[in-house]
């Protein structure tokens, strides 16, 4: 009887061990973490590309298309916008219009494979602009102000202002808009 309660003591401290081992050997990668990492890869890619930031919209609405290369506008929410086509004659996005947008997507830190386009669909991102909405997500809407129909611009959307999935999976997405209809609705 001794033995028995003897040998279930130990059978239980092994199967604690390594519980425990295999417990702590797991690599955990929690979400603070992957912010973290993204906050890092938006930071090197800016530093990296000798990207200038501006906070002042009234600067960045008076300059002429394209910006230049390395300047980007810092939206409020934080979305960095550098409007590469824009005809100041053109129709400009109001609430309620219908806008579609052609786009490449890249992972960052890299900007020379896309992950994902729409330029080979008819239809391209469609939704309906709200000033400081949410639609397709916060980042791309926040570039809208900034953008005339048939306009171009690029984006660098962190995850927690970006599309679905990049929310749920903690990364950072360069966007080229290719395309911008503004619908006469």
């Amino acid at each position: 009887m001794k033995q028995s309660k003897i040998i279930l003591i130990v059978g239980v401290l092994i199967s604690a061990f390594m519980l425990s081992s295999l417990l702590t050997s797991c690599k955990v990668n929690s979400y603070a973490k992957k912010r973290k990492e993204e906050k890092a890869v938006i930071s090197n890619y800016l530093k990296d590309h000798n990207i200038q930031v501006s906070t002042d919209s009234l600067l960045c609405d008076t300059l002429q298309a394209p910006w230049p290369e390395n300047f980007y506008f810092k939206t409020y929410r934080g979305a960095y916008v550098r409007i590469t086509k824009r005809d100041r004659k053109k129709a400009v996005a109001t609430t309620g219009k219908t806008l579609v947008m052609r786009y490449i997507m890249y992972d960052l830190p890299n900007d020379q494979t896309p992950v994902f386009d729409n330029l080979k669909s008819r239809e391209g991102e469609y939704f309906v602009y709200t000033k400081n909405g949410t639609a397709p997500c916060i980042g791309w809407n926040d570039a809208i102000p900034f953008m005339r129909h048939d306009g171009e611009c690029e984006m660098i959307i962190e995850s927690t202002i970006g599309t679905e999935n990049q929310q749920k999976e903690v990364y950072a997405q360069k966007v080229n808009v290719v395309s911008f209809t503004v619908s006469n609705n």
